[in-house]
């Protein structure tokens, strides 16, 4: 592997990957370094600097500083994750973020009550479950 191979099939910065809902989860324990059900921006830019494959399968920066703009990018996917400002990521809102599915958007009524707006999940609207590839011949 030399440098040719990198970045293919990575996404551009900033750009949300996609990860399985298994992943996610996993991803969000290894951020939630103090086992509390939520990750807090401290934790997160600690858990993506220890563990730069992490980071990089977040693609998020590993080391966050303000001069590189790297901070910016970070602040923005965590403002986009916390959809109730409460400056802490919870799983439901992690899994949202980066493992969208129908089942993800049905969040207690409680919690998210009026935070999610209409141009949140588009897609999920009305749209039943994507046929398996193989039935795709018409």
């Amino acid at each position: 592997g030399g440098k040719g191979d990198a970045g293919h099939s990575r996404g551009h910065a900033g750009q949300v990957p996609h990860l399985t809902r298994e992943e996610a989860e996993a991803v969000f324990e290894a951020l939630d370094s103090k086992k509390d059900g939520v990750i807090s921006q401290i934790e997160f830019v600690k858990g993506l600097r220890k563990d730069p494959a992490l980071a990089m399968r977040l693609n998020l920066p590993t080391q966050i500083a303000q001069e590189s703009g790297s901070r910016t990018i970070f602040q923005l996917a965590f403002g986009a994750m916390d959809k109730d400002d409460s400056k802490t990521i919870d799983l439901n809102e992690f899994l949202a973020f980066y493992a969208p599915s129908p089942h993800s958007w049905k969040v207690p009524a409680s919690r998210g009550a009026g935070s999610f707006s209409d141009t949140e999940a588009p897609a999920e609207r009305g749209i039943r479950k994507p046929l398996p590839e193989q039935q795709c011949e018409l």
